[in-house]
């Protein structure tokens, strides 16, 4: 799949705006959001190829591994790269909202991330339009079959244990004649385990979500309620709600 490049503009445009207010790390956050969103794309792209059962010429020459690795190589890039692109974006809304940087901002890799968003929303001033990005994305996760708690599931089943891959096969008249792409099954809650389907389904399910995230929330950096940042503004408070459990 070719670079999404109206979502390169759109951040850039984005970033831009944030830096003439002084948020220039602000503005990174979103170039870099957008940068490992690539990279999940290419897990995307991984698993469309593989999608038609057996392996792919190109990615035979390319990688000269089995299918399993193949897998593997598109869940990471997938599931961890979204993860990482939403927990910059949380870094932004923060930066954008008046917040300091990160106490340990000062050393690499020290950012605000999703779960700082989800304990401290409720005590950030942030421009409406930001304000309504923050709910979405926590109303999401709120759900248990949103794309933030599937993409925290399969994030953290690959990342934090070993992840439970099924490997399919297709037939024919009852013979094998392929291969199918896994079945993913994660750890949910107190032990309890869940089906969370093919990553034929889930990886451009939620790759999308990642791109869908990083998009409305520049957009809402543009509205005029946001722009006005480099300038005098009307803060609005964020409604108070419960934070979500880790």
């Amino acid at each position: 799949m070719p670079v999404n490049i109206s979502l390169q503009t759109l951040s850039s445009e984005a970033g831009r705006v944030l830096k003439r207010a002084g948020k220039e790390r602000a503005g990174d956050d979103l170039a870099w959001a957008w940068f490992n969103l690539g990279a999940a794309d290419m897990g995307r792209t991984i698993v469309q190829r593989l999608s038609a059962g057996k392996m792919d010429p190109q990615l035979e020459a390319i990688f000269g591994q089995p299918w399993k690795i193949l897998e593997v190589g598109a869940m990471s890039l997938a599931f961890e790269d979204v993860m990482t692109a939403l927990d910059l974006c949380a870094d932004a809304v923060f930066l954008i909202c008046g917040e300091p940087t990160h106490p340990k901002g000062g050393a690499p890799g020290q950012f605000y991330d999703l779960g700082n968003l989800k304990k401290r929303q409720g005590q950030l001033d942030a421009p409406a339009a930001i304000r309504g990005w923050i709910g979405q994305l926590l109303q999401d996760a709120d759900k248990p079959d949103g794309d933030m708690t599937v993409l925290k599931d399969c994030r953290d089943a690959l990342a934090h244990r070993q992840v439970r891959q099924h490997p399919m096969a297709t037939f024919t008249s009852g013979v094998p004649t392929g291969m199918a792409l896994s079945e993913i099954t994660t750890l949910h809650g107190q032990g309890r385990v869940q089906g969370r389907g093919s990553i034929g389904e889930l990886i451009p399910r939620l790759v999308g979500f990642g791109e869908a995230q990083l998009e409305s929330l520049c957009k809402a950096i543009l509205t005029p309620s946001s722009t006005s940042l480099v300038g005098p503004r009307q803060v609005v408070r964020a409604s108070t709600r419960a934070p979500l459990g880790e």
